[in-house]
């Protein structure tokens, strides 16, 4: 997020952005934003001085580069000290292996040679543009990665969360339906 430039938007149109750039490990990435106050930020944002896309005007009237140290700092003054960057990606990470858990066990259930493990962190590197084993190791949360060790908990799940995303859930300010269903399995003993 800090790295991006007013160059990397790629498209727009009244209700969404479209940024694509180059993510890690040379990755092309494209990410489409859809939610109206965030593409009015981002709007108001590129029209302002300098490269940066996220900036902010200081009391004096200069314009300060969004970094990591700033995004951090500001988890850790609202959140405490214990959360960082981290902490988001791990969530958004787990969340998306959730959206991902009827496909993985189609995939797996296809060719019986596929790992179910291996084939959800393949679709959250994907997602992430990260590396299958970065994800494994950084980004999903285990008790997911242990979900196929539960078939009748996996199958629960899968139906729960198909009947989520037909019902199109919303993402307000308060945790999805979606995100309760991730909570519970983390919280989980």
């Amino acid at each position: 997020m800090t790295t991006l430039r007013r160059k990397h938007i790629d498209a727009e149109c009244d209700d969404c952005i479209t940024l694509s750039y180059t993510g890690k490990h040379s990755k092309e990435r494209s990410l489409h934003i859809d939610d109206p106050k965030l593409v009015l930020h981002i709007r108001d944002s590129a029209q302002q001085q300098g490269y940066c896309l996220f900036r902010y005007k200081q009391r004096d009237g200069s314009w300060h580069n969004v970094t990591s140290e700033d995004v951090n700092a500001f988890i850790h003054k609202n959140m405490g000290r214990n959360f960082s960057c981290k902490d988001f990606r791990t969530w958004a990470a787990s969340r998306f292996a959730l959206l991902c858990l009827d496909s993985v066990n189609h995939d797996v259930k296809q060719l019986k040679s596929r790992n179910w493990q291996s084939t959800l962190c393949k679709y959250v590197a994907k997602e992430l543009g990260n590396t299958a084993a970065v994800c494994r190791k950084y980004y999903i949360h285990p008790k997911l990665l242990y979900l196929e060790q539960s078939p009748d908990l996996c199958k629960k799940l899968c139906i729960d969360v198909s009947a989520l995303i037909s019902k199109k859930y919303s993402r307000g300010k308060q945790l999805s339906a979606l995100e309760k269903i991730l909570l519970n399995i983390i919280s989980s003993d």
